[in-house]
């Protein structure tokens, strides 16, 4: 196996596919990166047992086909190392991969490439396909993300749900205690679909995506959904679950509804959170008089409260309600729009809140007893 590339050229790849290497003691291989050489391709590929990342770079210099697996963090670091702009030799030598620059050598240990996972082809096996924008898909994972469950009996709840219903394509995720939601329109006419993707898929999928206008390939089978993005094809494993009915939890009957400016309630949150309890992390807020004050108390009776003036429609009665001050500073820090819209319902059994710019999201947090 030879190839000569730009260090620009490599390292770009090297760096995609590097997010999902680790220290596996008991599985070293996946610790590496498998070089591919073949027909005018170079293949890198990195995988953790639930995702894979194919880099795809083509060759312009001579060529041998080959194929081996080498350390994924040495190599990356020997990438970093070299001057911009050189020109690197890698070829393969008695069981290990030379790589020079100049006056510049390394000598790297390989594994055998026989032994390296490989994610079952998907080509025909394929259930649905479709073409989405790339800052569409950012968009809906980067506005949901944060309410995935963290190791949850519950397999379901540790993911996003993503799928496609009467013409929209959607994202949800929830922990129990609150729930996301992004809803965008699409107008490609594709049959309906309805999966699960795992919270480490979602997690890894957003650092690679951007928010640029390139398109997507999309492409779902029973098992896996796999993104390919220009020279770079993200695949993950799915959650063989059914994710819970989330329709009948949004407010269809919004009796009371508030809008405060995004910017001056999060300051106050974050200043009336100073004094809230370390455990439980509540707040409440309290809304009277087209006025709405924030309080918190902790365990040692210290309290902090702060009043902002509000205008809404219809005047009503006081209301009183408490949450997690973590769940709505998560909502707060994805809302872009100059207002945070809050829809009520009485008696409260969840708190609903929206962007008045961008409608396209919905939040749904569940209030807590102080």
């Amino acid at each position: 196996m030879k190839f000569t590339i730009e260090q620009k050229i490599l390292l770009e790849s090297v760096q995609k596919i590097s997010i999902l290497l680790g220290k596996n003691i008991d599985f070293p291989i996946i610790n590496n990166i498998l070089i591919n050489v073949t027909k005018g391709f170079l293949f890198l590929i990195s995988t953790n047992l639930e995702i894979e990342i194919i880099a795809k770079i083509i060759l312009s210099t001579p060529y041998v086909i080959g194929t081996i697996t080498i350390p994924g963090r040495k190599f990356l670091n020997i990438c970093r190392s070299l001057p911009p702009q050189s020109i690197i030799q890698v070829y393969l030598k008695n069981d290990k991969i030379i790589l020079k620059s100049n006056k510049i050598f390394f000598s790297l240990s390989t594994l055998n490439s026989k032994n390296f996972p490989k994610f079952p082809k998907f080509i025909n096996s394929i259930q649905t396909s479709f073409i989405l924008q790339e800052k569409f898909l950012k968009y809906m994972i980067a506005s949901t993300y944060f309410c995935m469950a963290k190791q949850d009996i519950r397999s379901y709840l540790n993911g996003m749900l993503f799928e496609i219903k009467k013409n929209n394509i959607r994202s949800v995720t929830t922990d129990g205690y609150r729930l996301a939601i992004c809803n965008i329109s699409f107008q490609n006419f594709i049959s309906e679909f309805s999966i699960i993707i795992s919270r480490i898929g979602v997690v890894e999928l957003i650092k690679i995506l951007n928010y640029s206008k390139d398109m997507l390939k999309i492409f779902i089978t029973k098992q896996s959904i796999s993104i390919q993005k220009k020279d770079l094809i993200f695949t993950t494993k799915l959650i063989d679950e059914k994710f819970p009915n989330y329709s009948n939890i949004l407010l269809s009957n919004k009796k009371k509804i508030i809008e405060i400016n995004t910017k001056l309630l999060r300051s106050s949150i974050l200043r009336v959170a100073i004094l809230c309890n370390e455990q439980f992390r509540g707040i409440s807020f309290i809304i009277s008089d087209n006025q709405l004050k924030i309080t918190s108390n902790n365990q040692i009776d210290e309290l902090a409260e702060e009043i902002i003036n509000l205008h809404y429609q219809n005047n009503f009665e006081k209301i009183e309600f408490s949450f997690n001050v973590n769940y709505i500073l998560d909502v707060l820090n994805i809302i872009q729009g100059d207002n945070v819209r809050f829809i009520l319902n009485i008696p409260i059994s969840s708190i609903q809140i929206e962007d008045t710019i961008k409608t396209f999201s919905k939040y749904i947090i569940m209030p807590i007893r102080m």
